[in-house]
């Protein structure tokens, strides 16, 4: 429930609202204007992706379907790209962009990238499944409205899909991009949720795209990036 609109409720509903607020359903936003394909959904992975996530030394890195050629001990994301979790009392389903196109947003340290909402829409809280590589990052998000207006959100920390505390989606590999059985031992691979809350103002608006401007969180950390793979709302 839109918490800006209590004061319109009749007093004896006032008690329930703490209630309410806190069942939130967070349903997929579209995405455009993403700029890599980092999902292999066939073989070979060079072919089927445009960049690598993580570059740890040699080991370039990609993630890769359920489709993909793999071990059994390794698990792909779902072919149909829907992910879902619950947390903090509310549940969150992402759906990941097209496999064979570009599906994430990339955006290396220092560097800013910007996605769209498909269809601008009123939102009370936003989610963005997010990881970062090479280190945990900040980022930085603006979110830009229909009416040219736009807010910058406090700086957010993006944990590391490797070796940060558990994530709210976990448990699929990745694949050396360029050695299609080149798999890496872990397939725990967490990706995180930055959530998002607009005023009440900003509720009034609808949302048109999502600025991300990635930071190092350490002096010295100038390498790696913050990968966006998915938003969800609560319209």
């Amino acid at each position: 429930m839109n918490h800006c609109c209590a004061k319109l409720l009749p007093l004896i509903l006032a008690s329930a609202l703490p209630m309410l607020a806190t069942a939130q359903t967070y349903t997929p936003l579209a995405l455009g204007g993403l700029n890599q394909d980092i999902i292999a959904e066939a073989t070979t992975a060079l072919a089927h992706t445009t960049t690598s996530v993580d570059a740890n030394g040699s080991i370039s890195t990609v993630l890769f379907s359920n489709s993909f050629t793999h071990p059994v001990t390794q698990v792909g994301l779902p072919d149909n790209g829907l992910l879902s979790a619950a947390a903090g009392g509310a549940s969150f389903t992402y759906q990941l962009a097209a496999f064979a196109g570009n599906n994430a947003l990339v955006t290396p340290v220092g560097q800013t990238k910007t996605t769209t909402l498909t269809t601008p829409t009123a939102l009370a809280n936003l989610s963005l499944l997010v990881f970062a590589t090479e280190q945990s990052k900040n980022a930085v998000y603006t979110l830009t409205f229909d009416d040219g207006s736009t807010v910058v959100q406090p700086a957010t920390v993006v944990g590391d899909w490797y070796s940060s505390a558990a994530g709210r989606i976990s448990g699929y590999g990745r694949v050396v991009r360029m050695d299609d059985t080149n798999f890496t031992q872990q397939t725990n691979q967490k990706y995180f949720g930055n959530e998002l809350a607009l005023t009440c103002s900003e509720q009034k608006k609808k949302l048109s795209s999502i600025t991300l401007q990635a930071q190092a969180l350490t002096p010295g950390n100038t390498t790696g990036n913050v990968v966006l793979l998915a938003a969800s709302g609560v319209a």
